[in-house]
């Protein structure tokens, strides 16, 4: 099942991002409307990446603020501490800070609020001509809702949940907190700056 998702020189479009970035969400965007592309997704690796990249094949890669994302993967595994969940994400980051110029990263906020809007950039970035999403938001919502059913345990769904938002309310209050947190923080920031410089 994984390898099959691994990125191959037939793939048309590698997805990439830690855990809780909003992986899942892009995928089902994306395959909604590109129904016959062939993708790589939900690898979480940064092999993953660069394999792509030597393949030519566009990558694109999600970052989420880290106290939301490391929350939201304690709330999904409660055996993992909070110091793990930070260096995880430092770890998967600071390997893709050497990366960017072959890649797009793309802010979780940007891809919930515009999907459209993105995926405009990944056909831009890599000249590609994917085809944009034209469901309504109560048709996308509907998608979701019947995807989520599948899911017993509703921590795990990465789909929005009351009872996921009060789980991570709670661990991001943790990660916050963390005397790791601050350098992890600023290496969010750093990628978003430097990504922002090399849109321009």
């Amino acid at each position: 099942q994984l390898r099959s998702k691994v990125v191959n020189r037939d793939t048309d479009l590698c997805i990439e991002g830690f855990q809780r970035s909003g992986n899942t969400y892009f995928e089902m965007m994306f395959t909604l409307s590109n129904p016959d592309a062939k993708i790589s997704h939900h690898i979480h690796g940064v092999a993953n990446v660069k394999r792509a990249i030597q393949l030519n094949v566009p990558v694109v890669v999600l970052i989420r603020e880290p106290a939301d994302a490391i929350a939201s993967l304690i709330t999904y595994d409660d055996k993992l501490s909070v110091e793990e969940g930070i260096k995880a994400y430092y770890s998967y980051y600071s390997k893709i800070s050497a990366l960017l110029e072959d890649v797009l990263l793309l802010n979780f906020k940007e891809v919930i609020e515009d999907y459209n809007h993105v995926l405009k950039k990944v056909n831009e970035k890599f000249a590609c001509h994917f085809s944009i999403n034209s469901m309504s938001s109560k048709e996308i919502k509907d998608v979701m809702k019947e995807r989520q059913l599948k899911y017993e345990n509703k921590t795990a769904t990465p789909y929005p949940s009351a009872l996921k938002q009060k789980k991570n309310e709670l661990h991001k209050q943790l990660v916050i907190q963390h005397s790791s947190y601050d350098k992890v923080k600023s290496l969010y920031r750093s990628l978003l700056n430097t990504q922002l410089e090399g849109d321009r």
